[in-house]
């Protein structure tokens, strides 16, 4: 009879204390927001450590005109209207870890509004 009761004390101590009162979980928004500043980071880590092992030492940043086909930067060189063809050529010729970071801000800052 004390057996059971210190198995039953034991049981109880172990899923009162180490569990929390309320788990509080990331949304899938403040995941990929928290992911897309990480990549942020390390796109400038990779650009800082890759002018070092230039001999020129020079610092270049990584814009989306310089990893995309010739037809696409044609693509959108070809936009009629000039609203669009401005909002475009600002995406193409923004750095990347700028992009990162700016998505990755708002998705954190709708995450923090739509928590459930």
């Amino acid at each position: 009879m004390v057996i059971k009761e210190y198995e039953s004390y034991d049981q109880n101590f172990e899923k009162n204390f180490f569990l929390p009162k309320k788990v509080m979980r990331m949304s899938k928004l403040s995941i990929a927001g928290v992911l897309s500043l990480i990549c942020a980071f390390l796109t400038i880590g990779y650009q800082a450590i890759s002018s070092f092992m230039r001999p020129d030492a020079v610092y270049k940043t990584l814009r989306p005109i310089d990893m995309l086909d010739k037809n696409v930067i044609d693509w959108v060189d070809n936009i009629s209207a000039d609203f669009i063809y401005q909002i475009a050529d600002f995406f193409i010729t923004t750095p990347i870890y700028i992009i990162f970071i700016v998505v990755g801000v708002i998705l954190l800052v709708i995450s923090s509004f739509v928590w459930r």
